[in-house]
This record gives structure tokens, C-alpha cells and sequence, in this order.
């Protein structure tokens, strides 16, 4: 199974929505947060359901699939956790400059239905943009420290994203 990861603005939706259409039947593309996210959200439920996808990519294994999560997870969680012991867990990261991700992330919030929702799961959009965008290089350095394959997103397109995610798919 893989995971895509990133902050929020990197590309990870737009490519999950390409990768859907695009990859082979024997994958399985997912958002991480499909299930919802609850409100305050925060590491215990991202690592809960980092469990919960890595159990789902077993079960896609078992039947011949692979599984390809969206989501933000953080390679030195990951290689902690037991059940990744039960399934071939890789990990792809989608990474842009924190300018890059503000600008993004400013467009995208730019709906008040979509402020609003922010609001509720994490009590400021400007909190929201400026996390991601601090976060970012950290994320990056801890996955180049873990050799997880980068993909750069911000001079690409889309379709230019998920090519070069293609690249490290087997």
C-alpha cells in the first residue's frame, strides 16, 4: 500500500481525484479523511486512522489490490506502529514552499462554507494556512531523513503531479 502525504495545499486531492481515473483496476485510491474528520481533529486521530488504513491496505492485499491513501501521515510514525508489520507500507510525499501552500490554501478557503467548516475542525483558517506552511519543511526533512520519494508540485500541474507519483508506483 502507499500513502501520499503532504500538508494540506500540496496537490493531494487534486491527484487522489486524477489517480482514481487514472491508475490500473488492482488499485484502490482513498482519501484519509474520507471517514471525517472529528472537531480539533489533532495527532491521536490521525494516528488512529493511519492504523485504520494501513489494516484496509492488508485487506486490499489479501485481495489482490494495492491501496493509495491521501493523507498526511509522517514517516517516523508510521515506522513505529505495529500494523505496518502486516502490510508493505510505503510512502510518496508531496511537498511545495510555504508561500506556495498559503497562496493555495488561500484560494481554496476562500468559500465561507469551506471557512466555516475550518473553522468548526480547527478554529482558524489563518491558524489552518500558516500550520501547513510551518509544517511543511519539517514534514520534508523527516521523510528525505527517511528516504521517502519527494515530489516537488510546485511549478506542476495536476496531471504533471500524479506522473511523477506514477513513477513510484509498482
Amino acid at each position: 500500500m502507499y500513502f501520499i502525504s503532504g500538508v494540506s495545499g500540496v496537490g493531494k486531492t487534486s491527484s487522489m481525484e486524477i489517480l482514481k481515473t487514472d491508475l490500473p483496476e488492482q488499485y484502490v485510491v482513498k482519501d484519509f479523511d474520507e471517514r471525517g474528520v472529528p472537531k480539533g481533529g489533532g495527532r491521536p486521530w490521525r494516528l488512529d486512522e493511519t492504523k485504520y488504513w494501513i489494516l484496509e491496505g492488508k485487506r486490499a492485499a489479501l485481495d489482490g489490490k494495492i491501496l493509495v491513501v491521501c493523507g498526511l501521515v509522517n514517516p517516523e510514525e508510521l515506522a513505529v506502529m505495529e500494523e505496518r508489520k502486516e502490510v508493505d507500507v510505503k510512502m510518496i510525499l508531496l511537498d511545495a514552499p510555504g508561500e506556495v501552500i498559503a497562496q493555495r490554501l488561500n484560494k481554496r478557503n476562500s468559500n465561507q462554507e469551506v471557512k466555516d467548516g475550518l473553522v468548526l475542525t480547527v478554529g482558524s483558517v489563518d491558524a489552518f494556512i500558516k500550520g501547513s506552511s510551518d509544517f511543511a519543511p519539517i514534514l520534508r526533512d523527516i521523510c528525505i531523513a527517511a528516504q521517502v520519494p519527494v515530489v516537488y508540485t510546485a511549478e506542476l500541474t495536476p496531471d504533471e503531479v500524479v506522473a511523477e507519483i506514477k513513477k513510484f508506483l509498482q
